[in-house]
């Protein structure tokens, strides 16, 4: 009967201590994660509970800081977030398209809902707007970016 209580107890105390901490490797490294964005980037009370307890939001502001995101720019990504300005999937695209400009040498632009399309330049074919896109997007050799 102690063997069983032993057995089954082993079992819950690995189960327990296997916790995963997607998309980062250990507890630590979402430790040093949640004290990086406390120590380089002003939040509210609220707006850092929000970062850290989502550990996808975590990594894109993790990652924009060592990208050299400015750090104004990411706490206004997250206060819009906060705003229901952005849903949730907007802000992770948003971080990710703020590395890539930022990388390029551009400057980070908004994420606008209400564009008028007709604005936008008109192609006649696939072809001509992936030629366009591909145009803009092209990366200088030297140049890195954090996807």
């Amino acid at each position: 009967m102690k063997n069983q209580i032993y057995l089954i107890l082993s079992i819950i105390f690995l189960v327990t201590s296997c916790a995963s901490f997607e998309p980062f490797e250990s507890r630590n490294d979402m430790k040093i994660a949640k004290k990086k964005v406390a120590d380089k980037i002003n939040l509210s009370r609220e707006a850092l509970d929000l970062v850290t307890k989502d550990g996808e939001i975590l990594k894109e502001v993790t990652t924009s800081i060592k990208s050299d995101v400015p750090s104004e720019l990411i706490a206004r990504r997250v206060d819009s977030l906060l705003e229901n300005n952005y849903s949730r999937e907007e802000l992770l695209f948003m971080f990710k398209m703020d590395r890539s400009t930022i990388a390029l040498g551009a400057e980070p632009s908004e994420f606008i809902r209400n564009e008028d399309l007709s604005k936008f330049k008109k192609y006649k074919s696939v072809e001509d707007a992936k030629k366009h896109m591909d145009s803009i997007m092209k990366v200088p050799n030297n140049k890195k970016i954090n996807d």
